[in-house]
């Protein structure tokens, strides 16, 4: 287009020139923000999560922490402030996996034990340790009133400095995992444990599906990634028998490892995305059962 054409059209308002974005940008406080993924509460809705400290820190008994969450177009939705009291940053952080693999770090969810905002908080006591131990978790609304809690096994606890839970969807089943967790008086070798719960799909009520006591990684793989399946002391010193089951009864693989042998290896391909259970049989009849995920 030649140089007076452009600018007769110009002229007459026949050709306009796309401004940049004037819309000013939203400014938040000094806060750390996470997203609220999209994939829980069925409306296609994702949110960003700011959290900041009262005074700047997180220590202070007088302190709190304060939520603010925007969603796409950074209109404010919700805002609510939470006492911290004595303890160290005590709100439970939820690692979500998501489909691909990927994690994300949320101080607030939604859509997981309902279509509200919700946080959760720990349980703690003190059992002699120099420090306390998480016992379970409870779940809030906004307005702070509990809506469910999950209760750890008798004797197990989570290190209070972990506090964190994980959550994973596959095929529409919800699972809520408790990692690192340990017996204080437990003084073998394998002593973490995972203790997974299935999230009840209409009552949102947490139903233990799992207590693991045979070491596993990763207990979430994809198909065809490798687990690893790591023997306790009195099961490897005299054999066992490994054997994965799938959900229908199928069993997908059988192994049998000679006294001695410390860890076995098996592929996840070829096996459909659901949960399986994997037995550890000594031969001297004692037996151990974990389950794995696989996405």
């Amino acid at each position: 287009m030649r140089k007076t054409t452009f600018f007769a059209l110009l002229a007459f308002g026949l050709l306009t020139i796309p401004k940049a974005n004037s819309q000013a940008p939203t400014i938040v406080d000094k806060s750390e923000m996470s997203i609220i993924s999209v994939n829980h509460s069925g409306d296609d809705k994702g949110f960003f999560c700011f959290t900041k400290y009262k005074n700047g820190k997180a220590e202070g008994s007088d302190n709190e922490i304060q939520f603010s969450i925007y969603d796409e177009n950074f209109s404010l939705v919700k805002s609510f402030s939470l006492p911290l009291g004595d303890t160290y940053d005590n709100i439970t952080e939820v690692v979500e996996i998501n489909d691909d693999g990927t994690k994300s770090y949320n101080p607030v969810t939604r859509g997981i034990f309902n279509n509200e905002f919700n946080y959760i908080l720990p349980s703690t006591e003190n059992v002699g340790s120099q420090y306390n131990l998480i016992k379970g978790f409870k779940v809030f609304n906004t307005e702070g009133v509990e809506i469910t809690s999950i209760t750890l096994p008798e004797g197990y606890y989570q290190n209070q400095y972990v506090n964190q839970i994980q959550y994973v969807s596959i095929n529409g089943t919800q699972y809520i995992m408790v990692g690192n967790c340990s017996r204080p008086n437990d003084t073998s070798d394998n002593n973490y444990y995972t203790i997974v719960y299935r999230l009840d799909a209409l009552t949102r009520a947490t139903q233990i599906a799992l207590l693991e006591n045979t070491r596993i990684s990763p207990r979430t793989p994809r198909q065809g990634e490798t687990v690893t399946v790591s023997l306790n002391d009195d099961i490897k010193s005299k054999g066992c028998v490994v054997n994965v089951v799938a959900s229908d009864g199928r069993t997908m693989i059988q192994r049998n490892l000679p006294a001695g042998e410390t860890t076995f290896s098996f592929n996840t391909a070829g096996f459909p995305q659901g949960m399986y259970v994997v037995t550890t049989a000594g031969k001297k009849g004692k037996t151990e059962a974990a389950k794995i995920i696989v996405r």
